[in-house]
């Protein structure tokens, strides 16, 4: 088995497209809601293939270290 991972290549549309395939998917992982809850700039979206096939969607919340 190969497993290869995509970061930050799809848009909003193909994101959703995507998570519908996922029977346990939920509102928390929706582009909309991540961008309404944390902004643009933070979330990063990733997904797992193996062999080809999308196994797995993440989408992250990046922080950054506190300002002093």
């Amino acid at each position: 088995m190969s497993y290869t991972a995509e970061t930050d290549q799809l848009d909003e549309g193909q994101w959703h497209a995507l998570l519908q395939e996922f029977d346990d998917a939920t509102l928390f992982q929706s582009w909309g809601y991540g961008v309404a809850r944390w902004g643009r700039r933070n979330l990063s979206h990733t997904i797992i293939k193996r062999d080809g096939e999308v196994v797995a969607l993440a989408q992250t919340i990046l922080v950054g270290p506190p300002l002093i």
